[in-house]
């Protein structure tokens, strides 16, 4: 879906088609397209390998304890 969060992950990281609903004709379009443009579709598949370098939920768990820690701290 076409969330702002997504958005903003799929712009800096392209990794996938924004839909802006789930019509099964939206859905089924995507996928065409998909299908159409080979070339996309290996683009697409060649960021998500290099996007695996980044969202790994060993850093990500560093961010959300220090994230935490900052929360609690601040509360004492």
């Amino acid at each position: 879906m076409n969330f702002p969060e997504y958005a903003s992950i799929i712009k800096e990281h392209p990794v996938g088609l924004l839909l802006d609903d789930l019509a099964p004709e939206t859905i089924a379009s995507s996928i065409q397209t998909l299908i159409d443009r080979p070339d996309l579709y290996a683009n697409l598949q060649n960021n998500c390998l290099q996007a695996r370098e980044i969202f790994v939920w060993e850093k990500e768990a560093l961010k959300l304890t220090a994230f935490y820690e900052q929360v609690f701290s601040s509360k004492k």
